[in-house]
């Protein structure tokens, strides 16, 4: 069976259970101070982390502006690279012309010959007019028909010579 307590014994236990619960308390708001402190750091670093991270956030968008500027700027350089080479090549195509034009004509002024040209090669024409295909053909008239020159260099007809 249950002991009955005196009202003394009944005392002494609830001040001891009194007792125990202050001692818990006590703990308890030791406990809390030391979460509240723990929160107010992790809150300061928080923010710290937030502003750094902020900050990296900044710089990265700008170094995306800054790299999209220079594949802008690169993409213009390269274009006109593009364009320079077209104009060089250009260039260079009419510095062969003027240079053939000039061998052409130093060799029809130290031979007295009429000098045509056939796919990058010197010919001097060794007639001053024959006939081809039923026409009667001046030497001449060579010098601006491409066509008939080809024909000319393909039939191996004679009238035409390499020159060197």
């Amino acid at each position: 069976m249950a002991e009955t307590q005196t009202p003394e014994q009944q005392l002494e236990a609830l001040s001891k259970q009194l007792t125990d619960l202050q001692t818990k308390s006590t703990q308890q708001e030791a406990i809390i101070t030391e979460l509240k402190s723990q929160l107010k750091t992790q809150g300061k670093d928080l923010a710290d982390v937030t502003k750094e991270r902020d900050k990296a956030v900044s710089q990265r968008e700008q170094a995306i502006t800054q790299r999209d500027g220079f594949k802008t700027d690169l993409a213009t350089k390269v274009e006109r690279i593009r364009e320079l080479e077209g104009e060089q090549e250009a260039n260079e195509e009419v510095i062969k012309r003027y240079e053939a034009q000039q061998k052409r004509d130093q060799l029809a002024a130290t031979t007295g010959a009429v000098v045509v040209t056939h796919e990058g090669s010197n010919y001097r024409v060794l007639v001053p007019q024959f006939h081809f295909n039923g026409a009667v053909v001046k030497a001449a008239d060579l010098v601006g028909d491409a066509a008939t020159v080809a024909k000319l260099v393909e039939s191996g007809l004679g009238v035409l010579e390499l020159a060197a």
